[in-house]
């Protein structure tokens, strides 16, 4: 772990934050503002970091990027610990039509996030990154910030293991060995960092870097663990907050209460597989109706339990490895073909000729990624210490939801996690202007419908909710519908009184 500092004079001290923000003009609505003066020497940006794909962005080249200094422990006066924070930003492309600041922020959490405003700039409406300065930045902890590093052995950091599918009776035996070792390894390893690696922390450093830009407000845009930040953010800074738009809510018990219900959004979304692969029978040979596939999935993956096949790539297959691909690719209707390969070569030995390039997954997980992830997780609420509760748990999901096996109610390393919690859970409210555009997919696979729900009832009049009769991790935002909504929630600041319901049309 990069060694934690004492303040240096070169970066930005709190007191002229805060003149940042006493000194920033207010602008009225529909008005355009002028950058305001602020304390960040912007730069070249470092390398690219591989993202969850395991394959670095498209960076564009207008990208800039800068460090900035933020305490480590924002609420204990006497520590005055620091780490730094790289972060980057697209300027607005009319400077005339400048409105302001959208911060978007990856989701995860334990990816990089430095190259969002690149990845972000072609999906938002033009008149929006005319009028915004677009910023990023990894997160404490992760990536060209300070990192944190567990030293997760290579073993544990397989991707397959990332959600803890329980053995195929449901037995968490292993699960709880693996817990065990993540969190042996990281208070071994990282210090006492895991224990600022919050949330809430990571709130307070975007409202540092809010200071720092000379501005009295911002706008962001956020995707499935973005969402529960952003409300976290409104939560601590509601008066500090312009524009919110949450795309694949997590539910207001972050990423513990998302992970709960990752096997009803995986019910939800399979269906949608299950009918694409019977209209294409012919090539994958999975069943020619939803019922057909859906059966061919339960017989492979009982069979690959039993008597694990090995791919040509050398990777063993179980029963396992296609439930851990199924919930990944379901995430957007264009990985069907891969998945259906995958199901193709469990069932027959054989698949076709892939007619699009295969979905990138990688086979191991940084340790960087591993540790932040669990560190942010852990540290957000309270999980159950029991090894008892997560069996039961198991067992209740498995019965519920079979396709994932009870993976959703299984153990984490959180049952375990070594570090003392700096503050209770944020509480979501509707305390708050009505400054938060909800958009949500209806059958989600990470997000599930019905946390999105729950945070649109805790969120109560900040929010304005448009659900989309579509499946799939991310509203697509190029349906005009979704566009129009996001455009004309920026030029007039103004949300519907009531929540919507839109259908987008996608194609594979």
């Amino acid at each position: 772990m990069r060694p934690l500092a004492a303040p240096k004079k070169k970066r930005v001290p709190a007191v002229v934050l805060a003149a940042a923000v006493i000194a920033t003009t207010l602008a009225t609505a529909g008005q355009a503002m002028a950058a305001a003066p602020d304390t960040i020497a912007w730069g070249p940006c470092p390398p690219s970091l591989p993202g969850p794909s395991g394959q670095p962005g498209t960076r564009d080249p207008r990208q800039q990027c800068a460090r900035m200094t933020v305490p480590l422990n924002y609420l204990t006066a006497d520590d005055h610990r620091t780490i730094e924070l790289e972060i980057s930003r697209i300027p607005a492309a009319r400077p005339d039509h400048r409105r302001g600041v959208l911060v978007t922020t990856p989701g995860g959490p334990g990816g990089p996030g430095l190259d969002r405003p690149s990845s972000s700039i072609g999906t938002l409406p033009t008149s929006v990154t005319d009028s915004y300065d677009l910023v990023g930045m990894d997160y404490r902890g992760i990536g060209h910030s300070t990192p944190v590093a567990c030293g997760v052995a290579e073993p544990d950091r397989r991707a397959v293991l990332n959600l803890p599918f329980p053995a195929p009776d449901g037995d968490i035996s292993a699960n709880v060995a693996f817990a065990q070792r993540i969190a042996a390894a990281c208070a071994a390893n990282a210090g006492d960092y895991p224990r600022y690696l919050t949330t809430a922390n990571i709130a307070r450093d975007l409202d540092g870097i809010r200071a720092a830009l000379g501005e009295r407000r911002i706008s962001y845009v956020g995707t499935s663990y973005a969402t529960y930040l952003g409300q976290v953010y409104a939560s601590l800074f509601p008066t500090h907050l312009d524009h919110m738009v949450l795309d694949s809510s997590t539910p207001p018990g972050g990423v513990q209460e998302a992970v709960s219900l990752k096997g009803l959004g995986v019910q939800d979304a399979f269906p949608d597989f299950a009918a694409w692969a019977a209209a294409n029978a012919a090539t994958y040979r999975l069943g020619d109706t939803p019922e057909a596939v859906r059966d061919t999935y339960f017989r492979v993956t009982s069979a690959l339990d039993t008597a694990p096949t090995t791919a040509p790539s050398g990777t063993v297959v179980d029963g396992n490895t296609v439930r851990a691909a199924t919930t990944a690719l379901l995430e957007q209707t264009g990985y069907f073909p891969s998945l259906a390969r995958i199901l193709q070569f469990a069932n027959t030995g054989s698949a076709p000729t892939p007619s699009a390039a295969a979905v990138p997954l990688p086979a191991l997980l940084s340790d960087n990624f591993v540790s932040a992830q669990d560190a942010i997780v852990c540290g957000d609420t309270v999980w159950p210490r029991s090894v008892e509760h997560y069996a039961i748990a198991t067992q209740v999901d498995r019965w519920l939801h079979p396709l994932t096996n009870g993976m959703a109610g299984n153990i984490w390393p959180c049952a375990f996690w070594p570090f003392q919690r700096t503050e209770p859970p944020v509480r979501i409210t509707g305390e708050g202007p009505r400054t938060i555009l909800m958009l949500q997919n209806r059958r989600a696979p990470s997000t599930a419908y019905a946390g999105a729900l729950r945070t649109r009832w805790a969120l109560g009049g900040r929010a304005q909710l448009i659900t989309v009769d579509a499946e799939g991790h991310g509203v697509s935002m190029v349906n005009p519908c979704v566009r129009t909504a996001l455009r004309d929630f920026f030029a007039t600041d103004r949300l519907d009184a009531t929540d919507r319901w839109g259908t987008i049309p996608r194609t594979v």
